[in-house]
């Protein structure tokens, strides 16, 4: 792993921590500074209610498919999180390209 490399993953760690607690402007610095927008950031801001961390999370190009640590998409965890923004968030997935497959 490069140095800039590491950087970007030690931002992601920080930028993860930031999501949890819903604070945007924090969120937006370590993204301006290139923190690596991880599933784990989307799903740790979209449980917190933290919108508009989801917002910009999903401006900066975070993926809403990308399933997190545990196997778990973004839009399933916004329709399972129990805030009331939730739909919301799962209305915002949906706009940046969320997909659901139903399997049988």
């Amino acid at each position: 792993m490069s140095n800039q490399e590491a950087t970007r993953a030690s931002l992601a760690a920080v930028l993860e921590e930031s999501a949890a607690a819903g604070d945007l402007a924090r969120a937006q610095e370590l993204i301006a500074a290139g923190a690596l927008l991880t599933p784990t950031a989307l799903c740790l801001a979209i449980a917190a209610g933290a919108n508009e961390v989801v917002m910009v999370l999903f401006e900066s190009g975070a993926n809403p498919n990308a399933p997190d640590g545990r196997g778990v998409a973004p839009i399933f965890f916004a329709a399972a999180a129990g805030h009331p923004a939730r739909l919301r968030i799962a209305e915002a997935a949906f706009a940046f390209g969320a997909e659901v497959a139903m399997t049988s």
